[in-house]
């Protein structure tokens, strides 16, 4: 799937399982990074937001998709917003692939269930 993040094109497949490890990979380490920013100052929190968020990126995307994405800058708002994006992303093919598995398990209950049924009446 095409992703477009302020302006800027990915390739995003959330069921590639790539795309799955770097994403899930990538995802643990914003949590890992973003403990205790309560901690620090407001610059130093912006800062390391910003710089864990252009990872994230960098690691799913490739090298320098952060600063692509959002700026050279350190701009926390450009910065959640993408990272709010790529999230959405992620869980609207959640959903898409939900609902695909439930549409495959009717119809396989559909075609099993019947040949099942046959089967016991003999």
């Amino acid at each position: 799937m095409e992703l477009t993040i302020n302006g800027v094109e990915l390739e995003f497949d959330f069921y590639d399982v790539d795309t799955f490890d770097k994403f899930v990979s990538a995802y643990q380490v914003v949590g890992e990074e973003l403990v205790g920013l309560e901690d620090k100052d407001v610059r130093e929190s912006i800062v390391s937001q910003c710089g864990t968020i252009k990872k994230c990126f960098d690691s799913i995307f490739g090298e320098g998709t952060g600063d692509k994405v959002c700026g050279e800058n350190m701009n926390l708002s450009t910065c959640i917003d993408a990272f709010e994006a790529l999230t959405d992303a992620k869980i609207a093919q959640e959903e898409q692939l939900t609902a695909r598995n439930k549409k495959m398990e009717t119809k396989y209950a559909k075609y099993t269930g019947n040949r099942a049924q046959r089967r016991s009446k003999k």
